[in-house]
């Protein structure tokens, strides 16, 4: 049976990883390791990350490692490839903006999907900007569509690449930023 550090080091940490892991959550020491966690890393492998890319995710967003395998983190993966059409898209994404892992995509994510539908703009444009810049879209939905209206009024097309962009920026900059940009 190893430890946790045995357990992290046997899977590609480095000791700052562990290190940084460990501060962020400590009470992954009550955790056993190799129950509760090695099928998280095995699943992250089957979706086609390394060692070091899985160490750098956690290491930086530990609370993934709380979240089920089962009742949380399989169902975001496959909803992600629902809206996203494919693994390689997916791991975009989740190496993009590593939470998207703790999140309930289906009630946070596609009604923001919805909502950039139903304002005229093409799928093609929502999917480069989901694959690129997901946290953007991950903004509760009120906040999101603030963000949304505040480029609409600005003249923004919502067919042009400059559109998502502009919401983009908009959504993870805070009101009075962009005020004092635009």
């Amino acid at each position: 049976m190893y430890t946790l550090v045995e357990f992290f080091r046997a899977h590609g940490f480095s000791d700052q990883q562990i290190s940084d892991l460990t501060m962020k959550l400590p009470r992954l020491y009550i955790y056993n390791a190799h129950k509760i966690f090695k099928p998280k890393f095995e699943f992250f492998k089957s979706l086609g990350l390394s060692e070091l890319e899985i160490a750098e995710i956690l290491s930086t967003e530990p609370y993934i490692l709380e979240r089920s395998l089962k009742n949380q983190i399989i169902p975001c993966v496959q909803k992600l490839r629902q809206i996203l059409g494919n693994d390689e898209n997916v791991l975009r994404a989740i190496k993009a903006c590593y939470c998207i892992l703790e999140c309930n995509v289906e009630k946070v994510l596609q009604p923001n999907i919805s909502m950039l539908v139903s304002r005229g703009v093409p799928m093609s444009l929502i999917m480069k900007m989901f694959v690129f810049q997901p946290k953007s879209m991950l903004m509760r939905t009120y906040q999101f569509s603030e963000a949304v209206d505040e480029v609409m009024k600005l003249g923004f097309d919502p067919n042009n690449l400059l559109f998502v962009l502009a919401v983009r920026s908009m959504a993870v900059m805070s009101k009075s930023l962009w005020e004092q940009k635009v």
